[in-house]
């Protein structure tokens, strides 16, 4: 058997597992949460539609093309169930009910 053909397919398949070895590093650490842009809403402040002084789910609707645009991917919200508040909303009372302070359930839905 020829030497230098020898060498050229072990190079060449050196080479080829390599880069199958590099692509499947990078498909693997590649995760989405670790790459993506999350952003949280503290829901009280973050945007008011209505003047109430608290913010709602029809104000942020309004803000996701904003979001979108700075590169955001995802969006954290905090609790916005209802809930005595005794804890910023945490101690969330009913699990089916949205605070009647953020919206409804449809404007949750069109958010």
């Amino acid at each position: 058997m020829n030497p230098k053909i020898v060498i050229a397919t072990f190079i060449y398949f050196l080479l080829f597992n390599i880069n199958y070895v590099k692509a499947q590093h990078v498909a693997v650490t590649k995760k989405w949460w670790k790459e993506t842009v999350f952003y949280q809403i503290y829901m009280p402040s973050y945007a008011d539609s209505n003047g109430d002084g608290f913010g709602d789910f029809r104000g942020m609707t309004q803000k996701l093309d904003y979001l979108q645009g700075i590169g955001v991917k995802g969006i954290w919200l905090t609790p916005f169930f209802t809930s005595p508040k005794v804890d910023n909303g945490y101690d969330i009372a009913n699990y089916y009910e949205i605070d009647p302070t953020y919206g409804t359930k449809a404007d949750f839905d069109f958010f």
